[in-house]
C-alpha cells in the first residue's frame, strides 16, 4: 500500500494564469510552474480515472523523466504554447539528457507534459501527435493511450482506485478530464525536488566565471560550461564534455554507457550528492581524457 505519495504536475504559470507567460520555470523551485507535490484528491469532487502503465519499467521511466525536466527549470506552463517541449525533444532525438544540456526554455501544460514523458519511452504514442498536431489533453487522455498506447494501459474509475493511495504505482496518472491531469512518481516519498531561485542562469555563469578565475582543470583544457538552469556548474560542464566529446565516446561503447548513466544520476540528484565535484573530476579524468589520448593515437 502506498504511504507518501508524490506527484508530478505542470500547474499554473508565473502569473498565476494559463496563457501568456514566458518560456521555462519563471517560478523556481518548490512550488514552480511544473512541480512535484504530495497526494491531494484531484479537483472538484476528485479523481475520475486512473491510467496504468503494465509495464512497471516504462511507468517508472516515465516518471524520472517528469522529475528530471522539472528539476531543470526549462520548462514552464503555457496552454498556448503547450506542445513546444514535445518538439523541442523530438528534435533532440528523444534525449532528455541532450534537451536539458541544449538550455532550450519551453512550456507545457499538465496533459501534455505527461503524455510527452511517455512519449519519450514509447514511441508508439508520438503517432498521435505527429497526425493531430496537438498533444493528449485532458479529455481524451485515455482514448490516446488506448488507442496509441500498445495495449500498454488499463483505465480504472472505481473511486478505490482513484480516489486513495492503496493501489498507486510510479507512473501511474490521475486524471479529472478536461480539469487537471498528474502522474505518481513516488510512493515513499523519495523523491526530491531541487530548490531553487527564479532565474538560475546569472547563477550559473558567476559559478563558471569564479572556476575559470581559480584555473581548474577544467577551464585548462578549455571546456565551456553550459547553462543548465537549477543544477550545479559541474553538470552544467559535464554536459558540455559529452556534447564536445561525442565523437571519442562513440569509440568506446562500454564508456559512454558508464559516462550517460552518471550524467542522469547526476542530473537528478547533483545538489543532494555532496561528492559531484569529485566523482566529476574523476569521470573526466579517467574517462574523456583517456578516450581523448586513445583517439590522438590511432590518428597518429
Amino acid at each position: 500500500m502506498a504511504k507518501n505519495v508524490q506527484l508530478a504536475q505542470a500547474s499554473i504559470d508565473e502569473k498565476g494564469g494559463a496563457r501568456g507567460g514566458m518560456s521555462g520555470n519563471q517560478k523556481g523551485q518548490p512550488g514552480g510552474e511544473t512541480n512535484i507535490r504530495s497526494w491531494h484528491k484531484g479537483s472538484g469532487s476528485g479523481w475520475e480515472e486512473l491510467i496504468k502503465c503494465k509495464n512497471p519499467s516504462l511507468g517508472r521511466q516515465a516518471a524520472s523523466i517528469m522529475v528530471r525536466l522539472i528539476n531543470s527549470n526549462l520548462v514552464g506552463y503555457d496552454q498556448g504554447e503547450r506542445n513546444t517541449l514535445w518538439k523541442a525533444l523530438k528534435k533532440n532525438g528523444w534525449s532528455v539528457e541532450r534537451y536539458i544540456a541544449s538550455g532550450e526554455k519551453t512550456e507545457t501544460d499538465c496533459s501534455a507534459f505527461t503524455y510527452t514523458a511517455y512519449c519519450v519511452v514509447l514511441p508508439s504514442l508520438r503517432e498521435w501527435m505527429e497526425k493531430k498536431g496537438n498533444s493528449a489533453y485532458c479529455g481524451n487522455l485515455w482514448d490516446v493511450f488506448k488507442n496509441y498506447g500498445n495495449d500498454l494501459f488499463d483505465r480504472y474509475t472505481d473511486p478505490a482506485y482513484t480516489r486513495t493511495m492503496d493501489y498507486l504505482e510510479v507512473g501511474d496518472m490521475l486524471n479529472v478530464p478536461s480539469k487537471h491531469t498528474v502522474m505518481v512518481c513516488s510512493i515513499d516519498g523519495s523523491v526530491k525536488q531541487i530548490t531553487s531561485p527564479p532565474d538560475n542562469d546569472s547563477i550559473i555563469q558567476s559559478k563558471s566565471s569564479s572556476s575559470s578565475s581559480s584555473g581548474s582543470s577544467y577551464a585548462s583544457n578549455n571546456v565551456d560550461s553550459v547553462n543548465i538552469p537549477g543544477l550545479s556548474n559541474n553538470v552544467g560542464r559535464l554536459a558540455s564534455v559529452s556534447r564536445r566529446n561525442e565523437n571519442i565516446l562513440k569509440q568506446d561503447e562500454q564508456r559512454k554507457e558508464q559516462f550517460n548513466s552518471l550524467v542522469t544520476a547526476m542530473t537528478n540528484n547533483a545538489p543532494m550528492m555532496g561528492r559531484d565535484i569529485l566523482i566529476t573530476s574523476e569521470l573526466y579524468d579517467s574517462n574523456i581524457l583517456k578516450g581523448d589520448q586513445e583517439s590522438k593515437k590511432e590518428r597518429v
